[in-house]
């Protein structure tokens, strides 16, 4: 949900859920992935030792564990949208995970 991208939303936005898609596009436009420099390396420097190759490598045993449970979630469904079955949650899963949320 980048601010400047004119494609429409994937998966599609129902219709009775556009004014919240609207209201979380415009909360992204202050994310500091919309901003070029300097601003974006300066927020960026804040950042960068919570996503080393080391620190990520110590969460690789949650990604597979995730990866699996929603592969396995999909195969007992008999089907597979990769958007909706795996690439949506899984950052959601691994960034709760990361944050302390319980399961």
């Amino acid at each position: 949900m980048l601010a400047n991208d004119p494609r429409p939303a994937y998966p599609a936005i129902n219709e009775s859920d556009n004014e919240l898609y609207e209201f979380m596009k415009a909360a992204n436009q202050q994310r500091f992935i919309q901003y070029d420099r300097p601003e974006h390396l300066e927020m960026r420097k804040v950042m960068y030792s919570y996503f080393t190759p080391k620190s990520m490598e110590e969460w690789r045993p949650l990604v597979k564990s995730a990866i699996t449970e929603l592969l396995d979630e999909a195969e007992a469904k008999g089907e597979v949208d990769l958007m909706r079955d795996l690439a949506v949650p899984l950052p959601v899963l691994v960034i709760a995970e990361m944050m302390g949320v319980p399961a």
